[in-house]
């Protein structure tokens, strides 16, 4: 009886210094510079299998059209965690934007497959007026991002009332504890019925998400900004370059301007996020604000980039067109098995901590 009392003893003490030990070890961590990971994904219809009232989803069901079930299922989210975990490398994936998720159901399941423990991720998503139901959504890691305040911002232009498309998911935060960064994500309409004829719908949402920038920068001219998201325009287009005025790093010399982190990958033949017909296509962007890039704030983009992440087992051959194109879950109707039909992008945001500054 003495022994086991003595054990009881022990294990508590051990318990009682294993606790602040990790604790102290996260807060040294924080402490000392280090860089985190932000990535974008359009992960090409993340559904349930269940048919939602109300949703035009019926095709992501077992009976559907694409015969979409458990086990197809349950190996896209498999293969989707293993996209993002090898994205992540030896970064912090502290920001992981997502577009074409359809519910929390599939966005839990998703962070499962990425964070080992429930408590360090969380999730910002709700339900939009998207007629098939995808939506977009932010996954973040809560040792690197404390939520400050979120808000699902309405793409509802006068012009269009009778357009039905994704919210814009603004979040404010604190980065590892250092300074405020301003998020968002974004998902434009689909280029779907032409590219002219449909071009005034995106710059439309891109005149919403301009507005709630600038009102960001009026409180804070300094203010970190990072937007993601599936345009579904090229940086050299009139929505991004024109109407969000996001130019390339060079040439964003004007107050207010924004910085397009993937104009280097503009009109590439070789690569892009989208291959469509034969030819690739920057439709996934990251754009900064320049307190963003500014090498003297505490949190900054060092590389003044965003990356496409293109790991040869992402690609598969284009029998239509030639060359390479990118491993799809679906041609059409016909299943095929692969991760998603668009590229992720990523950048590093470095984290000097208030106490290193000017050592």
């Amino acid at each position: 009886m003495r022994q086991a009392t003595i054990f009881l003893y022990l294990s508590v003490i051990v318990f009682f210094i294993y606790v602040p030990l990790d604790v102290e070890g996260q807060r040294l961590r924080l402490n000392r510079p280090h860089e985190v990971r932000a990535v974008f994904y359009n992960v090409e219809n993340l559904f349930d299998i269940y048919d939602e009232p109300g949703k035009n989803d019926v095709m992501f069901t077992p009976e559907g059209r694409n015969k979409w079930t458990a086990e197809r299922y349950e190996k896209k989210v498999k293969d989707l965690g293993k996209v993002i975990n090898e994205m992540g490398g030896d970064k912090h994936l502290a920001l992981i934007g997502l577009c074409e998720v359809e519910n929390m159901l599939v966005l839990t399941d998703l962070a499962m497959e990425i964070f080992e423990r429930e408590r360090d991720f969380s999730i910002i998503h709700r339900n939009s007026a998207d007629a098939r139901g995808i939506d977009v959504a932010l996954i973040y890691d809560n040792r690197f991002f404390t939520l400050l305040s979120k808000e699902f911002i309405a793409v509802e232009p006068e012009e269009f009332p009778q357009m039905r498309t994704r919210d814009i998911l603004y979040a404010k935060g604190i980065l590892s504890d250092a300074d405020t960064l301003h998020v968002y994500l974004n998902h434009w309409s689909s280029r779907r019925g032409g590219l002219a004829e449909t071009e005034p719908r995106r710059v439309a949402a891109a005149e919403i998400l301009r507005s709630h920038v600038d009102e960001v920068l009026a409180r804070n001219s300094a203010a970190n900004i990072l937007i993601m998201g599936d345009f579904n325009d090229e940086p050299d287009n009139k929505s991004v370059k024109e109407t969000l005025r996001a130019k390339p790093v060079e040439q964003a010399y004007e107050d207010g301007m924004l910085f397009n982190l993937v104009y280097d990958y503009v009109h590439r033949e070789d690569i892009g996020t989208y291959k469509f017909r034969g030819n690739w296509n920057m439709l996934d962007h990251m754009i900064a604000s320049r307190g963003l890039l500014d090498a003297g704030s505490q949190i900054h983009i060092p590389t003044k980039k965003a990356l496409i992440f293109k790991e040869d087992w992402l690609f598969t051959e284009d029998e239509r067109f030639g060359g390479k194109t990118i491993f799809r879950t679906y041609g059409g109707p016909n299943y095929l098995g692969g991760y998603s039909d668009h590229l992720p992008i990523y950048t590093d945001i470095q984290i000097i901590p208030t106490s290193r500054r000017g050592r």
